[in-house]
């Protein structure tokens, strides 16, 4: 894929997106006013960043080639993928037990800290955190 210089260009490119998630989601909390609820309004609140930007690359391989590059499709793929698992395993409390345990099982002893300064809060769709 090196040698392969449009295909290397928009892989970094896509790669640097993956860097966006704390400041857009930032600007997401504290600038706009929708703040859905559920899984939906968890991934739009952390990953409109990424996926705007992807659209927009897509957008502009349309316009300047007429087709969406392989290599951003795939890369695409791969990030929506990554994302999709994310807000799943966000949105089952057995995750956070095994995830607490994993950090234990690499040498990290989280036993001793109060469970809210590890895990946030689930919502449960009320509005209200639990």
């Amino acid at each position: 894929m090196h040698r392969d210089l449009a295909a290397h260009k928009r892989l970094m490119i896509l790669l640097t997106i993956c860097f966006l998630d704390p400041g857009t989601s930032r600007a997401w909390g504290f600038f706009s006013p929708i703040h859905p609820h559920g899984a939906f309004g968890w991934w739009l609140h952390f990953f409109w960043g990424n996926a705007a930007m992807l659209l927009a690359m897509m957008g502009w391989d349309v316009w300047h080639h007429g087709r969406v590059h392989p290599a951003l499709l795939t890369g695409g793929a791969l990030i929506a993928a990554g994302e999709t698992a994310a807000v799943f395993l966000e949105f089952f409390p057995w995750w956070h037990e095994v995830a607490a345990g994993l950090v234990v099982a690499l040498g990290t002893d989280l036993m001793n800290v109060p469970a809210e300064l590890i895990l946030p809060p689930v919502s449960t769709g009320d509005g209200k955190c639990p």
